[in-house]
């Protein structure tokens, strides 16, 4: 996602001039809403009533939420841009290079382990050496 996403948040003040009983009745109606759950807003803590917003969308609730009598603010929303999908960032596998296992003979990407039989190259490698040794020694 490239372009900026934004989020209304409000901490329970109001405009001026503007009563806290009329705007939550405000609030209550333009969220279709028990007036109960709109107290909740009025805790003094920053709330996201709304998130992942374009900027026009944004400055549309920006503007329908001041004229209910709630000072609410525009914010950059950076947990918009959080995803779990596969971005085009990651590196191709076929630039790491390529590797054939000791063992079995797969040809697979670079990696410390083989996707075939399973080793752990350095220990297989390792092991190898010491098989090697001792029976030079011999």
């Amino acid at each position: 996602m490239t372009d900026v996403r934004y989020k209304i948040v409000f901490d329970g003040e109001l405009m001026p001039g503007a009563s806290t009983d009329t705007v939550k009745d405000n609030l209550a109606r333009l969220f279709k809403s028990d007036r109960s759950k709109i107290d909740s807003l009025f805790g003094g803590r920053p709330v996201a009533l709304k998130r992942d917003l374009d900027s026009v969308e944004a400055d549309k609730y920006l503007a329908a939420l001041q004229q209910a009598g709630a000072r609410v603010r525009k914010e950059q929303d950076l947990a918009a841009a959080l995803s779990l999908v596969e971005t085009q960032d990651e590196p191709d596998p076929d630039a790491l290079g390529r590797m054939t296992c000791p063992k079995c003979g797969h040809e697979q990407t670079a990696s410390s382990q083989c996707e075939s039989c399973g080793i752990v190259i350095e220990k297989y490698l390792a092991r190898q050496a010491q098989l090697a040794e001792s029976a030079a020694a011999t």
